[in-house]
């Protein structure tokens, strides 16, 4: 049954309209628009499709496509706010690599056609190299000229004690020593040098970027963990360790917020290889790497507009009312709290981005028969997704219930578990808003002033707002609050974003907030501009505006 965190106006049969800046038709929303959310269509079909200017600024387009690893910019950079850039960190990477990987036994584990670049591309060979050579230069030639050997790093037992002490209690939404980040992470570190070196780089990145240290630790560690996981993957063995050096590797980027997104897409890429090659019945340790990873797939997917890497459970669908495959003790998912009946609806949401994508395509090559075909299944499932996020709503621990967006809980209950309870409802039901604010703006191109992406980012806000003030983390809010907090347009608004990321910001989670509150300000100080002289600031539709904006300051985000 449907949350009441907001009220939800649209559903039912309607007409198909052309959406804005595309030739491809959405569905509306049912109720009458004002003059000023008027969508004027677009004329019929071309032969040459035209596409919103926004999306011809990809990010990936500007950053570097080499796959070295950048820690540092050339120039110290300054932005609103004073926020600043530092540069020259050093310790970067360019080297060649050729690992080999059997995928003979890969053969029947997919569908469709896969990237086998993973490796390669993590270990900086070309992006476009697709394959493997079958011999294996010595491990060392992996390494980038940093001036001193970076195995002569001493272990750290300082860095590993930040990560259990400081970094875990943030991660997923059990703590304690039921956190299966502790769980299945760290035993692995007792006997990994690439998960202790990986720990390390991210422990170290954290201190880093916390002001707790100035050195320049965490690059020469990442480097150090990059050739370890090339080590396990030539050996042929430890997989597990590879999994978990992978998770890490992610961790590390969502901390410096400084990865091109075929870093991350790479990544996904190689540890699904890795899940599918490995014999059931898989190690509860890799059955939690894997809901891990599906969790960053769906957040990368909708981030770039592209397919998600893993296949959807074939056991889940998309429908709210599949209960789930793993039974929590808790009630509480550890890795994706209570959405985790939710997930499946934002992987398909995923999906519609890229069939959108293959729509754009068939029309700009005038495929008509195929654009009528998937025209019809675009529709189809664009209404599916819509009704599926209207209508989910969280299942509540027994007790407790949700009225007018607040969990009410039982006398019995304590503080500490009704703010337990609320942060993670509020972290879910922002979920639910963001998405659907970004399947009007970023699907259906509705501009931000729309009412229905007005409506949804706003109560998103609200959550995220809610959610910190329960003492939620900042790792797992970044993709909600981010992507309805480009949407705010009146200075309230503006302001609860404001608060919800000084909030993140103060406890220095596991994830970099500063870079992405930049790019959200000059978002709204592009919108502003382009508003002046018009009757309504974000009258236009702009979803990827924050590209622009992000590689104009050589940021790469990363989201999860």
């Amino acid at each position: 049954m449907a949350s009441d965190d907001s009220s939800s106006p649209t559903g039912g049969n309607t007409d198909f309209q052309t959406s804005p800046d595309t030739n491809i038709v959405t569905p509306p929303d049912v109720l009458q628009l004002g003059v000023e959310e008027t969508l004027s269509p677009t004329s019929a079909v071309e032969s040459s499709y035209s596409t919103s200017i926004y999306s011809a600024f990809a990010l990936s387009e500007d950053l570097d496509d080499t796959g070295s690893y950048d820690i540092g910019y050339d120039d110290s950079q300054y932005f609103e706010d004073g926020f600043e850039l530092m540069g020259d960190l050093g310790c970067q990477k360019a080297a060649e690599a050729h690992l080999p990987l059997s995928l003979a036994t890969l053969d029947q584990c997919y569908q469709q056609p896969t990237d086998d670049s993973f490796f390669s591309a993590s270990f900086d060979v070309s992006w476009n190299e697709q394959s493997w050579s079958t011999t294996s230069p010595p491990l060392l030639d992996l390494l980038p000229p940093t001036g001193r050997n970076i195995f002569d790093l001493p272990e750290n037992t300082g860095l590993l004690d930040h990560y259990s002490k400081v970094m875990l209690p943030t991660m997923g939404f059990v703590d304690g020593v039921a956190n299966p980040f502790r769980q299945h992470i760290l035993p692995l570190s007792h006997r990994s040098s690439a998960v202790r070196s990986a720990i390390y780089a991210l422990a170290s990145a954290h201190r880093e970027y916390s002001g707790l240290e100035t050195t320049e630790g965490s690059a020469c560690f990442h480097e150090r963990a990059v050739a370890g996981l090339s080590a396990i993957i030539e050996d042929g063995d430890g997989f597990e360790e590879a999994l978990a050096t992978i998770i890490l590797l992610i961790q590390y980027d969502l901390v410096l917020q400084r990865s091109s997104d075929k870093v991350v897409y790479n990544h996904l890429q190689g540890a699904r290889h890795i899940i599918c090659a490995m014999p059931s019945p898989k190690p509860a340790s890799v059955l939690f790497f894997d809901q891990v990873f599906r969790y960053f797939d769906v957040l990368n997917a909708l981030t770039n507009g592209t397919s998600p890497v893993f296949a959807a459970p074939s056991s889940r669908a998309y429908s709210p009312s599949t209960p789930p495959p793993f039974i929590i003790p808790s009630g509480i998912d550890p890795v994706l709290g209570m959405a985790d009946d939710l997930w499946p609806t934002l992987h398909r949401l995923a999906e519609l981005m890229a069939m959108k994508r293959e729509l754009q395509a068939a029309t700009a090559m005038g495929q008509t028969s195929k654009f009528a075909v998937l025209r019809t299944e675009y529709q189809t499932a664009y209404k599916v997704i819509e009704k599926a996020l209207e209508s989910w709503g969280p299942t509540l621990p027994p007790g407790f219930s949700l009225v007018n967006r607040i969990v009410d809980g039982p006398e019995t209950a304590s503080e500490v578990e009704l703010a337990n309870i609320r942060w993670i409802t509020s972290t879910a039901l922002a979920y639910r808003q963001s998405a659907l604010a970004f399947l009007y703006s970023n699907v259906s191109e509705y501009p931000s002033s729309h009412r229905l992406v007005q409506k949804h980012s706003q109560a998103a806000l609200w959550h995220c707002a809610a959610s910190v003030s329960h003492g939620g983390a900042g790792l797992s809010m970044l993709w909600p609050l981010f992507f309805s907090a480009r949407h705010a347009i009146c200075s309230r608004d503006r302001g609860l974003v404001r608060q919800a990321f000084t909030a993140f910001g103060s406890k220095k989670g596991v994830v970099d907030t500063e870079k992405p509150w930049a790019v959200v300000m000059d978002v709204w100080r592009r919108i502003d501009m382009r508003a002046y002289g018009k009757e309504q600031v974000g009258s236009e539709a702009c979803p990827d505006l924050w590209r622009q904006v992000a590689a104009s300051m050589k940021f790469g985000l990363v989201f999860g």
